[in-house]
């Protein structure tokens, strides 16, 4: 690119200069002329342009490290514009960057001496890509005192020149998501549509702040109707961002709008959403953030939206297990007055019935985890099983109504469901499987034990839904967990 970039520019000097030399026709010369537009308007807008090929990067980065020979192997402008790229790069030999180094003023010297305006794009690359980091504060004023004298026309040029408010300063970011804010509808996919030059940029540290930035202002002026205004963000986050990123505007989504999400489908499709590009919030590695961009407010709405979103699936489960799974409607409104208090929720069924539920549009992307085939169960066919504060439930689901189990941890007979590989593949789905004699135990004392004049809860048992059952439960309840 370089070689044709030098052959272009002796074009244009060949179109632009002492044309008395050469018999030119007038209309040859504005032709190159119009031809000249066209290639500043094509070096303008093809990123490609601005990305070098970085096969040279180790041996420039070994001769600047080459105190002797340094001077004459950068006394070429090719060498020295392959210099603005590599300030930050590190290899197996030098596992500290020039910056890194302390070496960043010496390296600008150098590029001094040899500056061509074409050297703007990897200088500001490097900033760009350093720029929360305090050794790149020589770096910012070398680029800002350069631009305010430069006097080159490229369109990229300008550009940078009539942009150089946005980065002079460590709060540009945020400054220039303010002032796009402040615009007409904002797209952030043709943000850079319409603003080419810096194409090449996206995945800068800048513009992730820039894009977080921007995020964070769209939904505080919003509603959750206005959905479709920031959804842009995530198919861009995607693409050119880190994974905790992506987590972080996924989730900050829920938490701005959590009283305003309380359409059924709407709060599956986010649900589904989050579960399918972070994971199941019941698996905190899932959920960990670590990159720095992110703030402990920012990590505290991560985690309050893993929180929210696990009940948001306990409540789906338990809503689709007493309707679709078992019809009763006592067992479910019962339950779910400790939706809030659950901290997981499984469902295990015969192999024979986990398709139609697999499917469901409530659960169907990704929380097939939650899920699991159940072997040998006789007359139980499904196995609820949740646990809140130090107890498991495991609520069996049967022809005869079925009956309630509870285990405290440390018990022998707590089933650890965390435990159980995946050792079964259906539809494409990748399942755990278990033996309903795991989880059912007939022989276990009565969990409540009650007379006229006494009332007694044991800390494990099994309890069948006859009777006052739901007042009994709820005494137990209240006694065991509060």
């Amino acid at each position: 690119m370089d070689r044709l970039f030098n052959q272009f520019e002796k074009f244009k000097k060949l179109s632009s200069s002492d044309f008395k030399k050469f018999k030119v026709y007038d209309i040859t010369k504005d032709r190159i002329r119009d031809a000249n537009k066209e290639l500043d308007e094509i070096i303008f807008n093809s990123s490609a342009s601005d990305l070098p090929n970085r096969d040279m990067f180790d041996l420039v980065l070994i001769e600047f490290f080459n105190e002797e020979g340094r001077e004459d192997f950068f006394s070429n402008t090719s060498m020295t514009k392959k210099l603005c790229w590599i300030l930050d790069y590190s290899n197996r030999r030098y596992d500290r960057s020039i910056i890194e180094s302390g070496l960043l003023t010496t390296a600008l010297d150098l590029i001094d001496k040899k500056f061509t305006p074409s050297m703007y794009s990897g200088l500001i690359n490097i900033l760009f890509s350093n720029w929360t980091d305090p050794k790149i504060e020589r770096l910012r004023k070398y680029i800002q005192i350069k631009l305010s004298l430069e006097t080159n026309q490229r369109s990229k040029v300008l550009f940078f020149q009539n942009h150089l408010h946005f980065f002079s300063f460590f709060e540009g970011p945020e400054k220039w998501a303010t002032h796009v804010l402040n615009g007409k509808h904002v797209n952030v996919i043709s943000f850079f549509e319409n603003n080419p030059a810096v194409d090449y940029l996206k995945r800068t540290e800048y513009f992730k702040i820039f894009v977080i930035s921007l995020y964070e202002s769209i939904l505080k002026q919003n509603v959750i109707g206005d959905r479709y205004k920031w959804q842009t963000f995530i198919e861009f986050a995607q693409e050119y961002f880190e994974p905790s990123l992506i987590k972080y505007l996924i989730a900050l989504e829920i938490f701005h709008f959590r009283n305003q999400i309380s359409d059924g489908s709407l709060k599956d499709r986010i649900k589904n959403r989050a579960i399918s590009v972070i994971g199941d919030p019941i698996k905190k590695s899932n959920w960990l953030l670590e990159h720095h961009l992110l703030t402990p407010q920012r990590k505290h709405v991560v985690n309050e939206v893993r929180n929210i979103l696990n009940h948001w699936i306990n409540e789906t489960l338990i809503n689709l297990f007493f309707s679709k799974v078992v019809d009763d409607y006592d067992r479910r409104s019962f339950w779910k007055q400790y939706i809030d208090k659950m901290v997981s929720v499984d469902i295990f069924l015969r192999s024979n019935s986990l398709y139609g539920i697999l499917t469901d549009e409530r659960v169907k992307d990704g929380l097939e985890s939650r899920f699991g085939v159940l072997n040998s169960g006789g007359n139980t066919n499904s196995i609820l099983i949740f646990t809140i504060d130090r107890f498991r439930f495991v609520l069996s689901g049967s022809i005869a109504g079925g009956a309630l189990y509870v285990h405290p941890e440390g018990s022998p007979y707590f089933p650890n469901i965390e435990g159980l590989k995946i050792d079964t593949n259906m539809w494409g789905y990748k399942l755990r499987s278990i033996n309903k004699n795991e989880l059912v135990h007939s022989h276990l004392p009565s969990l409540i034990e009650q007379t006229e004049y006494s009332f007694y809860p044991n800390n494990e048992g099994r309890m069948v839904h006859t009777g006052n059952w739901k007042s009994r439960l709820k005494r137990w309840m209240d006694k065991k967990i509060g």
